[in-house]
């Protein structure tokens, strides 16, 4: 039998550590069917999870200049990745190109294929408009 002593509680024994351990199982466990129905309510009063105090036109503003941001920050690599794809390269092979002469994603990772489809799918979409 091990004997559990307490640095910050050395008078406590075997049987308070238990009627301890007891309460904090049951207080997690209020905490947790407190948690569970109030977001039960929230979501059935607003019909989802999460409520933003962003209107749809805020939000769709918002996206547009995300999108704005990624074609301006790919403007080099976009010529780049389209020269190569015209000359018959895959993504994946453009995508290791680029990586080879240290370029990077705008959070400073390497580039993948699905990345270079999106730069180029995303400037045919901006050609299309401009056209």
């Amino acid at each position: 039998n091990t004997q559990f002593v307490a640095v910050d509680m050395p008078q406590v024994d075997n049987l308070t550590i238990h009627i301890l351990a007891a309460v904090a199982e049951q207080e997690a466990k209020l905490i947790s069917e407190r948690t569970k129905a109030a977001l039960t309510a929230k979501r059935e009063a607003n019909g989802e999870w999460r409520v933003s105090n962003l209107d749809d036109k805020v939000r769709m503003r918002g996206g547009d200049t995300m999108r704005q941001q990624a074609v301006d920050a790919y403007q080099g690599v976009k010529f780049t990745a389209g020269l190569l794809r015209a000359g018959g390269a895959s993504y994946a092979k453009i995508a290791e190109q680029l990586n080879e002469n240290g370029y990077r994603t705008r959070q400073g990772k390497q580039f993948k294929s699905m990345t270079i489809k999106r730069i180029l799918d995303r400037a045919d979409c901006e050609k299309a408009k401009g056209e």
